[in-house]
């Protein structure tokens, strides 16, 4: 087969060679299956490790939302005891200082009237101070020399009538020579300022000739001189 001993070495080197080649081949290819074997058993276990992660951190979450609703619980079983809101309280009439106050669900028309400062001449013969204050009520307090009823109404928008029926109602005109500072404030429209300086005035100047003078005092203008010019006199 061979003509010589060379021929049959060459025929032996050639045969190793080629049977390395094919060793190679067939371990690259062991090698690759084995590897993507272990691949995928890796990505199967992905899942798992996933879901056991996502079930401990929904009992987690499970858990916060027990106490965040044992937390309201608590918030709301204490504003329940407390029983205490907000409320806004609109005080007129022989008070130094009238305006909206806000106060507490739990406060009396007392209370309110310490913060407004109650004039010397107010009447409290008709108002019960321990009444409860509720949100939007009306106070009126009504002058010594006024017969008149207090006023406490919850509904604002009376506010406007009651104030209509109160200027319609007032008979006698305001003499702003002669008349105190409690009679001066029941002039619609004019506060304790207004009637600090139309006393000032009328000591300056010793007499209000006509009731137009008082567009000389600063702040009283046409506008508000219309506004009340039916109620005074000199």
């Amino acid at each position: 087969m061979f003509k010589d001993k060379k021929e049959l070495l060459y025929a032996i080197k050639q045969w190793k060679f080629q049977l390395s080649i094919i060793i190679l081949v067939i371990i690259s290819i062991a090698l690759f299956l084995i590897y993507s074997k272990s691949d995928e058993e890796t990505n199967d276990t992905k899942p798992i490790v996933t879901s056991h992660v996502n079930s401990n951190q929904k009992g987690k979450n499970h858990d916060v939302l027990k106490n965040d609703d044992k937390t309201n619980n608590k918030i709301e079983s204490n504003t329940i005891q407390n029983g205490d809101e907000i409320v806004f309280v609109d005080i007129k009439g022989a008070v130094e200082h009238p305006n909206v106050y806000k106060m507490k669900s739990s406060d009396r028309i007392k209370d309110v009237l310490d913060k407004a400062k109650l004039l010397t001449d107010a009447d409290l013969s008709q108002v019960n101070l321990s009444e409860k204050l509720t949100d939007q009520k009306l106070i009126y307090i009504p002058f010594a020399n006024e017969n008149k009823n207090p006023i406490t109404q919850n509904d604002a928008n009376n506010k406007s009538g009651h104030s209509k029926s109160l200027n319609s109602s007032s008979t006698n005109k305001v003499n702003i020579n002669t008349a105190s500072e409690a009679e001066l404030l029941k002039i619609p429209g004019v506060g304790p300022a207004k009637v600090r300086e139309i006393i000032d005035y009328r000591q300056k100047n010793n007499t209000f000739h006509s009731i137009e003078d008082l567009k000389n005092i600063k702040g009283i203008g046409d506008k508000t001189f219309e506004r009340i010019k039916e109620y005074i006199t000199t």
